[in-house]
């Protein structure tokens, strides 16, 4: 499962909660040395860790072909609405997987980025809890 995660306090939240859990992860972000992120893609293609953890400006600075995503997780939209996409692509090897974004009325100018206007304004004044899009 890759957590594609925008805030780097965010990112700093996730990974300490689970270290804490002792969940087996790994995790890429600006700061990571170009070793450590070897390691870490590596780790996560093999299956050695199953949680990747990724922040938007290591994504936005190194653009890395991550392999081996079964599940990708936004824990927010993205600010950069390209990045989407991207990431959702990278999902496209596996032919059993699946994406999964959190959001709420508070960011609907960044859903409004990624889906448009009015599918935007669908999604969020909708009454079902979940929505499936292609």
């Amino acid at each position: 499962m890759l957590i594609f995660i925008p805030s780097y306090f965010d990112f700093v939240r996730v990974r300490n909660l689970l270290r804490a859990d002792s969940a087996s992860m790994a995790s890429l972000c600006e700061y990571t040395t170009t070793a450590d992120v070897s390691r870490a893609r590596a780790n996560f293609f093999h299956g050695r860790r199953k949680i990747l953890l990724y922040t938007e400006r290591a994504h936005f600075y190194h653009r890395y072909r991550i392999r081996g995503i079964q599940r990708l997780v936004f824990y927010a939209l993205p600010q950069n609405a390209h990045f989407y996409g991207e990431l959702v692509n990278l999902t496209v090897e596996s032919s059993a997987s699946s994406c999964t974004v959190a959001f709420s009325q508070l960011e609907s100018l960044q859903l409004e980025r990624i889906v448009g206007t009015k599918r935007a304004k669908k999604l969020i004044k909708g009454d079902a809890t979940s929505h499936i899009f292609i």
